[in-house]
């Protein structure tokens, strides 16, 4: 099979655009660590205080993951009409500007309406889980030759756990000046996660969408795991989002 042609690269970028998607992963594993693993947990078990809150944040992460995919399934579809390229470039940037508005919002619900963030929170994840999808449909636009979607996905991963880092230190930092929920922790993630999804966005805008090759079925087998490998593959997977995450 013969892997995706690269779409081609407009002259004159700083920044090629298989490192700068690697920079969403960057932006998005601050959210990840910030507000899905430390911060919220938390909040809901202790400043929403009650025999249900538990139950209560159970129910916020997983029906804002069931609405994140059912939305990033039909923006998807909606991203593959004509004309290609510039509807997807253009639906992630206002999902993840959706998510940056609401992620501010958690912070003013946090400081003087925290009976609203679940329901902030809601609708924030499930922006943000609908542009995880969208940002993983450009890979195969990025491969330049076969299994390179494997090194440009390996390379976000890689930059993604430093963001997640920083980001952590950072809020580490606001809570012992400041305070353990200080509305400050979700700001700073909504101004990395902008900054950085930012650059990735500029680096994908260099593409000529309107010239790129459409990937198609026989396209995609080049990017496949050896079925030998799916096994270990998928094990591994689960070990790091459930055991290490």
């Amino acid at each position: 099979a013969v892997p995706p042609a690269a779409a081609p690269v407009k002259p004159g970028s700083w920044l090629s655009p298989q490192r700068g998607w690697g920079l969403y992963d960057v932006a998005n594993s601050s959210y990840v660590m910030v507000c899905q693993t430390f911060l919220l947990p938390l909040y809901f078990t202790t400043v929403l205080a009650g025999a249900d809150q538990l139950m209560q944040w159970g129910l916020v992460a997983g029906l804002s993951a069931l609405l994140g995919a059912l939305l990033a399934l039909g923006l998807g579809k909606l991203a593959d009409r004509a004309p290609y390229g510039w509807h997807r470039l253009r639906l992630f940037q206002a999902v993840v500007g959706l998510t940056t508005l609401g992620t501010v919002a958690v912070a003013v619900c946090v400081a003087w309406a925290p009976a609203w963030v679940p329901w902030v929170y809601l609708v924030t994840n499930s922006f943000f889980i609908a542009s995880l999808g969208l940002s993983d449909g450009f890979l195969p636009f990025l491969a330049r030759r076969p299994n390179s979607g494997f090194q440009t996905s390996g390379l976000a991963w890689g930059l993604g756990y430093i963001g997640s880092l920083v980001a952590l230190i950072g809020v580490l930092v606001l809570q012992k000046v400041f305070g353990e929920f200080t509305p400050l922790s979700f700001l700073a993630v909504a101004v990395f996660y902008v900054a950085f999804s930012a650059l990735a966005c500029r680096a994908l805008g260099q593409l000529n969408w309107h010239t790129a090759p459409r990937p198609t079925v026989e396209d995609t087998t080049a990017q496949r795991l050896p079925l030998k490998h799916r096994g270990v593959f998928l094990l591994g997977a689960w070990l790091v989002m459930e055991c290490v995450t």
